[in-house]
């Protein structure tokens, strides 16, 4: 009897003893669960534009429709249709709705990727693209009006070797920025120089270009632009080769070449100068105007 008595108090104690050490133990940490983060919305994939190097429409287009004129009919895709536009090899990427193409599109195939499938057409057959409006890869591109007391000089643009010369030529003709400016420099056999601002060969817009040295040659009738020392120095001056001036390849950026008027720019050559090469009686650029015409490849 004594020996339950001493167990039953034993397992007695034992159990106070696990209700007081119950009561002392900490909580455990509570963990609050994190909310689940959503998904971000992937957004659709916005239309790419690839292009050759130096295609030309300055100005901003908004693709709401591409409108493509093929061999085989017209095909109108809206934009919400539209994934991935490509034209030609290169793989430019233009990621906004909103975008400027600069130089004209020389169109090596044409592809458009839409959400029924892709459609591609080689150039052969391809007749026109219009973005909203606006005709990429048509038959005609622009050329700068040169005119003179002597007659009109017509140059073509090389937008693939120089887009940014280009650009500039044509941004400064279109703002009346040649207009009455004089040939201010002429060297018999060797080039006709023109555009400065001063007359004298030190005026520039107010700002410099880089250059975009090419492989273009230095040929009877190539428009290049004039620079000082600095390779980066271009602005608003440019040339006319007389003759075949090879010891300038390379060193000057070659943006265009004559295409109509080359009578003109050799008469132009021929005008007595004196000191400094100027002209002895001043070769007046009436203006210079842009044009959209068809130009020999």
């Amino acid at each position: 009897m004594q020996k339950l008595v001493v167990i039953f108090s034993l397992c007695l104690a034992l159990a106070v003893l696990s209700v007081v050490f119950a009561q002392n133990q900490p909580e455990p940490p509570t963990e609050k669960l994190a909310t689940p983060k959503e998904e971000p919305k992937k957004e659709p994939p916005l239309p790419q534009i690839c292009l050759k190097d130096g295609s030309l429409i300055v100005g901003e287009i908004k693709m709401d429709t591409v409108k493509v004129t093929t061999a085989y009919g017209v095909l109108t895709v809206p934009r919400n249709e539209v994934v991935r536009i490509k034209i030609g090899e290169d793989d430019d990427e233009v990621k906004t709705m909103k975008f400027t193409i600069k130089g004209r599109v020389e169109i090596e195939e044409f592809e458009i990727t839409t959400k029924g499938g892709v459609l591609k057409v080689p150039k052969k057959d391809v007749k026109s693209i219009v973005f909203d409006g606006t005709e990429v890869g048509g038959n005609t591109q622009p050329v700068a009006v040169i005119e003179t007391d002597f007659g009109k000089i017509v140059f073509r643009f090389y937008f693939s070797d120089a887009p940014k010369h280009c650009e500039n030529f044509i941004t400064l003709a279109k703002k009346g920025f040649y207009n009455n400016l004089t040939f201010h420099r002429i060297v018999r056999g060797f080039v006709i120089q023109g555009g400065c601002p001063k007359g004298d060969g030190t005026g520039d817009p107010g700002y410099k270009i880089k250059a975009e040295f090419n492989s273009r040659k230095h040929v009877l009738g190539a428009v290049a632009m004039a620079r000082a020392q600095d390779p980066d120095s271009a602005g608003c001056q440019f040339y006319i080769c007389l003759t075949d001036q090879p010891n300038l390849d390379g060193k000057y950026t070659v943006f265009g070449q004559v295409i109509e008027g080359i009578d003109v720019v050799k008469k132009i050559g021929e005008v007595p100068v004196g000191r400094n090469d100027r002209p002895n009686t001043p070769v007046v650029m009436k203006k210079i105007t842009i044009e959209e015409r068809k130009v020999p490849k």
